[in-house]
């Protein structure tokens, strides 16, 4: 009964070994911080937006953060992580974005959809994207808002630098979008004939040093618009094929060496080395 979706084709990706402990046998792992702050500040959003479309006044930063504590409750986490992520969401960084937001908000066309479609081999493909807005609706074409909390330095950086999207280096969020707009535009009652133009990545944390090659400065904050032309949603198809094919096969090899960095982070790292 194994699905795929943009991040479970991100994990295969980084770490085969990975993907089998955490996608297919469900080892359970710690809650990261991380995660937990991103999942409330999302759910945060949706309901700030969601306030937005059915009311047509943009919510108040206090109305925000109400909806960051309550996600936060449901997250079941102790009470260091919810205060730390209650003092983040309270911090400069993050109201100073709210308030850049709040000033020319777009309206959503959708929020928070559950996207499947079935692709090659009865491939069951899915994912949720954040938010759809209007880019030209003469024309019906619509663009894919990814909102992102961590920091953004290395995301711009290696996107920038991606030409390949089966290569280490290139960046998740870069297939992340494609698999969106892959998504998107074959889920038709879904898409009700329109076309994703391209795909926006909202760092909510503003850069954290200058990235002098690509115009940036420390305390940036970032909404980087991103081109997803045909030929990489193809690309992205094929991957998502090929990816099958190997789970079918059961190629689940860890890595050649422990990864300092990847297996670093890795709540299965004893395990395997």
């Amino acid at each position: 009964n194994l699905s795929l979706n943009p991040t479970r084709v991100n994990n295969y990706m980084t770490c085969r070994r990975k993907f089998l402990y955490n996608d297919v046998l469900k080892l359970p792992g710690a809650k990261k911080k991380s995660l937990v702050f991103g999942n409330c500040v999302h759910k945060a959003l949706e309901e700030t937006y969601g306030e937005y479309k059915k009311s047509a006044v943009f919510p108040t930063f206090k109305f925000f953060l109400e909806k960051i504590e309550k996600e936060l409750g449901i997250q079941g986490v102790d009470e260091s992580i919810e205060r730390d992520c209650l003092n983040k969401a309270n911090g400069a960084a993050v109201k100073s974005w709210f308030d850049a937001a709040s000033k020319n908000p777009v309206m959503p066309v959708d929020l928070e959809k559950k996207l499947i479609v079935t692709l090659g081999d009865n491939i069951i493909f899915t994912g949720k994207y954040d938010k759809v807005e209007w880019f030209d609706e003469k024309r019906k074409l619509v663009r894919i808002v990814d909102y992102k909390t961590g920091k953004p330095d290395k995301h711009l950086k290696k996107i920038y630098d991606c030409h390949d999207l089966r290569s280490e280096d290139c960046d998740g969020y870069l297939r992340q979008l494609a698999c969106y707009k892959l998504l998107y535009e074959k889920d038709k009652i879904e898409s009700r004939g329109r076309t994703v133009s391209h795909g926006v990545l909202v760092f909510i944390e503003p850069v954290s040093q200058d990235i002098k090659k690509l115009g940036y400065k420390k305390g940036d904050h970032v909404s980087l618009v991103v081109d997803i032309p045909g030929n990489m949603v193809k690309e992205m198809e094929y991957i998502i094929t090929d990816i099958w094919g190997s789970i079918k096969n059961l190629h689940f090899e860890k890595l050649k060496a422990r990864d300092k960095d990847k297996c670093g982070k890795c709540d299965y790292d004893d395990i395997c080395w």
